[in-house]
């Protein structure tokens, strides 16, 4: 799930049956095209949250 930490509105979320880095990539791309780019991404030390992909995801996107 990615909330917005301002107003608290949830702005994406994905239900999987394992954590995948490419499911964790399509969650923030989506909510980026939909809300705008963040300021800031804060996330838990999961392994998709982590992931070289999705680093790379959001570094494309200047974050």
């Amino acid at each position: 799930m990615v909330i917005d930490i301002y107003s608290r509105e949830i702005v994406g979320h994905r239900v999987g049956a394992r954590e995948v880095d490419m499911l964790a990539v399509e969650l923030f791309v989506d909510a980026i095209a939909r809300f705008g780019v963040p300021k800031y991404v804060y996330a838990d030390s999961g392994a998709a949250m982590t992931a070289n992909a999705l680093t790379d995801a959001l570094t494309v996107r200047g974050l």
